[in-house]
């Protein structure tokens, strides 16, 4: 994923994680009913969301909306393991338990992983 407006501003360091998320959620667009909520969708809307904030609390801003995505109500298992987006993509997790059976998609209004973690998970890229 390209976020091109990025470039000049204070956020481009957030590019690659972003990139990186959206390539984990991809997959979860069969069960994603409200199209805006599509990971194509919304980190890019959640970046123009952040940059319509004063610059000196556009970071925090996006740290805030990045860390509670609806993106992260969605959840999938299988053979007893839940898939964790932080740490593997959605295909490769699918990839994994191919043979171990079916993998389950659906959607819990809890997070997981939790905004802290996923403010934990954006700290290591960027110190990457």
């Amino acid at each position: 994923m390209k976020l091109p407006y990025l470039h000049g501003s204070p956020l481009l360091k957030y590019e690659r994680a972003l990139a990186k998320l959206a390539s984990n959620f991809s997959g979860l667009e069969e069960i994603i009913v409200d199209e805006s909520e599509l990971p194509s969708e919304i980190i890019p809307k959640t970046v123009m969301q952040s940059m319509q904030a004063p610059l000196a609390e556009q970071e925090s801003v996006l740290r805030e909306l990045i860390a509670r995505l609806p993106l992260f109500e969605y959840h999938a298992a299988a053979g007893g393991e839940v898939w964790n987006p932080l740490a593997e993509s959605l295909q490769d997790f699918r990839a994994r338990h191919r043979r171990k059976g079916k993998v389950t998609l659906w959607r819990d209004w809890g997070q997981f992983p939790t905004a802290a973690e996923v403010e934990q998970w954006l700290d290591r890229w960027l110190d990457s």
